[in-house]
């Protein structure tokens, strides 16, 4: 192979990465932000969804920018309204048969 043919293989392998390192990240981000459309580089895209959600990405690598992403896809799954909520205080409603129950302390 001469040397033309290997810088066309070259440049074939990245595009072929790069094309792929977008498609992750548009995979990625679409919970947070929908289907990304006219960016076609990984950290157009990450930025993009990071800045949509007041996220400053900084001039973070893809490796970081994923990080971010990921952190902030496990925040907003855990703060759904499907968790239950808990009772935060201790005496009944006044309709309730323990209303003028007094609770036991613990010493």
């Amino acid at each position: 192979m001469g040397k033309i043919e290997q810088a066309i293989d070259r440049a074939i392998k990245r595009e072929r990465i790069r094309l792929q390192e977008a498609e992750t990240a548009r995979q990625m981000v679409a919970p947070l932000v929908g289907n990304i459309a006219g960016m076609d580089s990984a950290i157009e895209i990450y930025s993009h969804a990071l800045k949509q959600n007041g996220i400053a990405p900084g001039s973070a690598n893809i490796s970081g920018m994923q990080a971010m992403v990921r952190m902030l896809l496990n925040t907003t799954s855990n703060s759904s309204s499907d968790t239950m909520s808990i009772a935060t205080d201790a005496t009944p409603d006044e309709d309730s048969i323990l209303s003028g129950v007094n609770a036991p302390r613990k010493l």
